[in-house]
């Protein structure tokens, strides 16, 4: 993999500049990359434990979440890379101004990656009690379902736990609570009959 992505880097930063595109080595770096790729993309599927399981990427899930990350950070690094040449070169602005505005395009980065997972959290607990349609959706054992006040991370699979050691079940998900979803509440669909 490091060597193809170095065949293919080489490639372009020499092409047009030190030699032309159509050179024998400019090409021969294309072919290497190329066969490289193929050959790393052959031993992910031919090996007991690959380094990117590519049958994960048969789920559409994965998929989507792996080129979203793919063209973010991507992103990212030419943010990174190219505000400090803007800032230096265009505004004509010290090399430490520069330094500056990267801290400040980071930590946005970093306190807005945090406020978007917390806010996801949120937004799934509560959807998971929205999708209950009893009367007494919000509610377990008289008590306010915990993921519409708060994330399930808080009480979810311990508040379960307590509950079938009190009853003395050993059945997990006997009284509705879903081990997967991770939520306390009760759907009427899952709603043991009593």
């Amino acid at each position: 993999m490091v060597a193809a992505a170095l065949a293919l880097l080489l490639a372009l930063a020499w092409g047009g500049v030190r030699y032309p595109w159509t050179s024998p080595i400019i090409l021969g770096f294309f072919a290497a990359s190329a066969a490289l790729w193929l050959a790393f993309g052959w031993r992910l599927l031919h090996a007991a434990e690959p380094f990117i399981p590519l049958t994960m990427l048969a789920e559409p899930v994965v998929l989507g979440i792996s080129l979203a990350g793919f063209f973010s950070i991507g992103t990212i690094v030419g943010l990174s890379i190219f505000i400090p040449i803007y800032v230096e070169l265009v505004l004509q602005h010290s090399p430490s101004a520069s330094g500056l505005v990267l801290i400040a395009f980071m930590v946005g980065a970093t306190v807005g990656s945090m406020v978007a997972g917390s806010a996801d959290a949120k937004a799934r607990s509560l959807q998971a009690c929205a999708g209950s349609r009893d009367a007494d959706r919000h509610r377990v054992d008289g008590r306010v379902c915990a993921c519409a006040r708060r994330s399930h991370a808080d009480r979810g699979h311990a508040f379960a736990r307590d509950r079938r050691r009190r009853r003395g079940a050993d059945v997990a998900g006997h009284d509705g609570y879903h081990p997967e979803r991770g939520s306390p509440c009760i759907s009427s669909a899952s709603r043991p009959a009593r």
